[in-house]
């Protein structure tokens, strides 16, 4: 699916807040880590719901912030919810002209995430 489409897709979702299954938006979606967060996915200790993960639909885009960096974990969006996040400046015209964006899962636990 190119991000045209999605953008447009997501422009109600983004507006309502509203989570949808996140393989309509793209088939892998990507998180920079560090190791210890890495290890609780892979290890699936962690079973507290976590607020909302942030990745993208390409590993280019997947920079990890603050301690957040040295692993890169790809996740398949089967089964996983959430939304494109187009709140950050030019983001929405990003995703329109290179078919990169921001994707965020919401609602899911590590141990949720070690199956993906």
């Amino acid at each position: 699916m190119s991000l045209p489409s999605l953008a447009a897709q997501a422009s109600g979702a983004q507006e309502k807040n509203f989570v949808e299954d996140l393989n309509i938006f793209a088939d892998r979606v990507y998180r920079e880590s560090d190791a210890s967060e890495a290890l609780s996915v892979i290890g699936g200790g962690d079973t507290q719901p976590l607020a909302e993960i942030f990745t993208s639909n390409t590993p280019e885009m997947a920079l990890g912030q603050g301690t957040n960096k040295g692993v890169l974990i790809e996740y398949s969006t089967e089964g996983l919810k959430g939304r494109p996040d187009f709140s950050k400046p030019a983001s929405k015209f990003s995703a329109e002209q290179s078919g990169t964006a921001e994707i965020v899962i919401k609602n899911r636990s590590t141990s949720s995430l070690k199956d993906n």
